[in-house]
């Protein structure tokens, strides 16, 4: 028989499991719309970028036009901060204030 003092050892050990079982949180990557960039450079970037085929990207450039943001897509932490810097670097070089921001989801 079982004592009631095993479960509570076992207890962290079996958190600390369950910790690394779980996916890492997500988070999604925002374009906001300006009035300076190009649309063929934000169809540009979605290409390069996040790795889209140009009609996806054309459509995603439209909404983003139209509504002002667009959600497009879902990463981990590292790679959403590494996708938005490398917006944010192609953007300046070429002298376009295009912006993407970086939104826990829940």
């Amino acid at each position: 028989m079982a004592n009631i003092n095993d479960s509570t050892v076992n207890a962290p050990i079996q958190k600390k499991q369950l910790l690394k079982q779980l996916p890492p949180p997500l988070y999604a990557v925002k374009f906001l719309n300006d009035n300076a960039t190009t649309f063929d450079f934000v169809v540009w970037i979605l290409v390069d970028v996040f790795q889209q085929d140009f009609v996806f990207a054309d459509q995603f450039a439209q909404e983003v036009h139209m509504t002002g943001s667009a959600l497009i897509g879902a990463y981990t932490s590292d790679v959403a901060k590494t996708k938005v810097q490398r917006v944010h670097d192609k953007a300046l070089l070429e002298g376009f204030p295009l912006q993407c921001e970086i939104e826990p989801l829940i």
